[in-house]
């Protein structure tokens, strides 16, 4: 609908105001942008917003998620904007910026490659390339998998804060989904530091048996630690443990390839 507006008819849309909308957003960006604590009084002096009318407008973003309460008695930005903003990266820059990389490392290794992001504690994938092999994995963008149990998030583990793999590990567990799948945090934390080391992972068995998987972590933005991680995927007689350096360096080079870009 709008695509089919005249430049004349944009501008003249963009006169029309919607009061309590644009006080939302005034809040919003208070609340994003300041360096101090924002309370309901702070939202009050900063925006000239009468007191009942700023209290209303900060519980109805706070019930949508938008923004929420912290331990200073402030508030601050909600999950349902970062997933918003994860949505958008995910759907519209991720996908398009890594697209020809995949395809790149399918042709190098004749494999099925996958791209995902951590969200909410798992990760999430965001893309697949098949190879021409007769051997086809159901994986789909949408689909999540546990940290723990695949090389996607086994690469995204390796360089996640301390603090940050403790609380996801805490609120998901290690699920046991075959007999090589690793159910002990602390031996599961001894891998993540062969991981950095390498700077690939290796799933062997561990989701599904039959399947080996070898991912490697995208870095970029303002994270400190990686969103996205890029993962080839195989049955175990077409992925050898012989073949896991190689693969494994390439994965890597690719991973690195795309975080540059973005």
């Amino acid at each position: 609908m709008y695509d089919e507006l005249t430049k004349e008819e944009g501008d003249h849309l963009k006169k029309y105001k919607i009061p309590a909308l644009e006080r939302a957003i005034d809040i919003l960006n208070l609340i994003a942008e300041s360096k101090e604590v924002v309370t309901l009084m702070v939202v009050c002096e900063k925006l000239s917003i009468a007191k009942s009318t700023a209290y209303t407008t900060l519980n109805v973003l706070e019930y949508y998620d938008f923004i929420k309460k912290n331990e200073d008695g402030g508030f601050e930005i909600g999950f349902k904007l970062y997933e918003l903003g994860l949505n958008y990266l995910s759907k519209v820059n991720i996908t398009e910026v890594a697209k020809p990389y995949l395809k790149e490392l399918v042709n190098h290794t004749g494999l099925t490659v996958h791209l995902a992001m951590l969200h909410k504690g798992e990760m999430l994938y965001l893309d697949k390339v098949e190879s021409n092999s007769f051997i086809k994995f159901s994986t789909y963008p949408g689909m999540k998998e546990a940290i723990h149990n695949s090389s996607l998030g086994k690469a995204v583990s390796a360089f996640l804060d301390e603090d940050k793999l403790d609380e996801i590990i805490n609120e998901k567990g290690l699920e046991r989904y075959t007999s090589n799948t690793i159910t002990d945090y602390e031996e599961f934390k001894e891998q993540l530091i062969v991981i950095r080391e390498n700077g690939y992972a290796l799933e062997d068995e561990e989701g599904e048996i039959g399947v080996r998987c070898v991912g490697a972590p995208i870095f970029g933005g303002d994270s400190t630690y990686p969103t996205y991680a890029v993962s080839v995927v195989a049955h175990k007689s077409e992925l050898t443990y012989e073949k896991v350096p190689k693969i494994g360096a390439k994965v890597k080079e690719i991973a690195e390839r795309i975080s540059k870009k973005i």
